[in-house]
């Protein structure tokens, strides 16, 4: 075999630029793709156990990339989601967790973060007035398995729910609960509302507070509103005034018609007695008169008379019979006076006896 030119080789060692581009590293492409082609080209002996042990190599050294490359870091405010092959497999919390990279999916969340919605929009009420309210909604996302697979668009839907539930809570209640009183009620039932109609969907989001920014009238309606305003406060006074009237007549009727009760009562029991008095005493006069029947009457008749002469100015005499002269300035007789009608009254009883 002839030997190399020496002014090859002194070329070689004396030239710079092949010197300098020997101390560079090694191109690892250029490696790759010259091991590759002896490797699938063939080769025998100590070549091919050289081009094993690079393929080996290497392939160590990316299975090592990719066993780290499936190191991640969930953190604390965060929730991760599990897919394998693309189905749902858990739910991750926070940590330091491996995944198989190609066979796996991560998708993390942040669950703590509170996101703002602000909603405003003009709707009739109950009682058929128009009202302008306004909202802010905050939320976060609760689920992330529903936020992620089950609707195309959570921010959305949840949008169109609030709007639902305002307009449905707006138009049960009246004006004046809305801009007074009735904020907060208010607040509360669009929040249950809303959540009501997000966990129906399965979206994945949780209203935490709602917020009532505003309810006002608008401004086309202001002078109409003043209107009902006037004419609430006018029924108002009138009806206090009609309270006023009736707190004052009804216990008068009351009293009015309690004495009158008293009075027919009291009455009642006059005449009753009265009555019963009557009874007592003919009852006692009975037996007189069983026994002598006309001198009782005539007892009767001249007592009678007594008490209607007592009472008269005047006294009337009948000549064909003679009576008994009585003053007629004295309202009583005297007991002798007494005495004389009622021996008279006995001598006539004998007599016609």
């Amino acid at each position: 075999m002839a030997a190399p030119s020496t002014s090859r080789m002194n070329g070689d060692e004396n030239n710079p630029w092949e010197r300098k581009r020997s101390k560079q590293p090694p191109n690892i492409d250029e490696l790759l793709l010259k091991y590759g082609r002896k490797y699938f080209a063939g080769g025998g002996g100590s070549e091919s156990s050289e081009n094993n042990m690079m393929l080996g190599f290497l392939f160590a050294v990316l299975l090592v990339f990719w066993a780290v490359s499936g190191f991640y870091v969930i953190r604390p405010a965060e929730e991760g989601v599990l897919l394998r092959f693309g189905k749902f497999v858990s739910r991750l919390g926070p940590g330091l967790h491996w995944t198989a990279r190609g066979i796996n999916s991560v998708y993390v969340l942040n669950t703590n973060r509170i996101d703002t919605w602000n909603y405003s929009a003009e709707m009739l009420t109950k009682d058929e007035n128009y009202a302008k309210v306004a909202l802010s909604v905050f939320y976060r996302v609760g689920n992330p398995e529903d936020y992620l697979f089950q609707v195309s668009d959570p921010v959305t839907s949840m949008e169109n729910a609030v709007a639902s539930a305002l307009r449905q809570v707006i138009g049960s209640t009246d004006l004046e609960a809305i801009l007074t009183t009735g904020k907060e009620k208010t607040r509360r039932e669009v929040e249950r509302l809303v959540n009501e109609i997000l966990d129906d969907y399965q979206t994945g989001i949780v209203v935490t507070d709602v917020k009532m920014q505003e309810a006002t009238v608008p401004a086309s309606v202001i002078k109409a509103f003043d209107n009902v305003i006037t004419a609430r406060e006018e029924k108002a006074a009138k009806i206090s005034q009609g309270e006023r009237y009736v707190k004052d007549i009804i216990p008068k009727a009351v009293g009015k018609a309690s004495r009158a009760v008293q009075e027919a009562k009291a009455y009642q029991d006059q005449v009753i007695l009265g009555a019963q008095a009557d009874v007592a005493k003919y009852l006692a006069l009975l037996p007189r008169y069983q026994k002598n029947p006309k001198l009782l009457t005539d007892r009767i008749y001249f007592e009678t008379v007594q008490k209607a002469l007592s009472r008269l100015n005047k006294v009337y005499v009948n000549d064909n019979k003679s009576l008994l002269y009585l003053n007629p300035e004295k309202q009583l007789l005297k007991s002798k006076e007494l005495a004389v009608a009622d021996s008279y009254a006995a001598n006539t009883f004998i007599n016609g006896k």
